[in-house]
């Protein structure tokens, strides 16, 4: 089946329908029909095919993030696109939406971090850290203090909504400037995905780094981390596979030892 061709950038699950974003457009497959639709630009309103983040709010809206089309809000018939010439988004590249409890999303862009409450567009340029700006904001994680936590190019932002610190290798324990993603546990840890420096954790005082040579960990160029209910730690990584790790042991899924393609 194509879904929109090449691979998957990005998923969300709204009951048994799974959302899927893709450099070909966006794909909703029914999982009890095993019926697959795909919006392109061809077909709607999408602005741009190649779709790298998917966020769903309570109202069943679908926040959609485009490589280049800016950002989309689709409840299922229609279509709002916003971007740089009819809103306050900073820039059409938006790689991250994360939601508060207050509704508000809050857009990692090619331009800096957007906060938009339906109607108001805040954008906030991350401090430096050692003269490397942080504009590029591809990570976005929310505490229960609501504090965001944000990763970038150049190491990872704590926001409070009004004031900034910045870590990175020379100031923590951060294994490497570039992360991919955040997820926090129930207890508050911050699990952080780094390109080519492996999983930081940080519970806030603390750092403990996982990479290939002291755990299980199959690559260190990770790339996506998901929590489940059992509180496994799920890392898709670059070039090593799946890992699933439970806090003591490390279970790999690759190519040739499991059904992954």
């Amino acid at each position: 089946i194509n879904i929109g061709v090449y691979s998957t950038r990005s998923i969300a699950i709204e009951n048994k329908i799974i959302w899927v974003g893709t450099p070909g457009g966006l794909a909703k497959f029914d999982a009890l029909s095993g019926k697959f639709i795909v919006y392109d630009k061809a077909n709607s309103k999408l602005p741009h095919n190649s779709v790298i983040a998917i966020t769903i709010d309570n109202e069943g809206n679908k926040w959609i993030g485009t490589l280049g089309g800016g950002l989309v809000k689709f409840d299922g018939l229609n279509w709002v696109v916003y971007n740089t010439s009819n809103s306050g988004l900073p820039d059409n590249v938006v790689y991250v939406i994360a939601i508060d409890n207050d509704g508000n999303k809050w857009i990692g862009t090619h331009g800096g971090l957007v906060k938009f409450d339906g109607v108001n567009w805040n954008v906030y340029k991350i401090p430096k850290f050692n003269e490397f700006p942080n504009d590029d904001v591809l990570a976005i994680a929310i505490d229960n203090d609501g504090n965001k936590w944000i990763g970038t190019n150049t190491g990872l932002a704590k926001f409070d909504g009004v004031n900034w610190k910045i870590y990175s290798p020379l100031n923590s324990g951060l294994p490497s400037v570039g992360i991919s993603t955040i997820v926090i546990d129930e207890t508050g840890n911050k699990w952080i995905g780094t390109a080519y420096g492996g999983l930081a954790k940080f519970d806030g005082v603390n750092w403990v780094v996982y990479n290939t040579s002291n755990s299980g960990l199959p690559d260190n160029d990770i790339r996506a981390i998901a929590i489940d209910n059992e509180g496994n730690k799920w890392i898709g990584t670059a070039y090593g596979g799946l890992a699933k790790f439970d806090g003591v042991n490390w279970v790999v899924y690759n190519t040739s030892n499991s059904g992954l393609p």
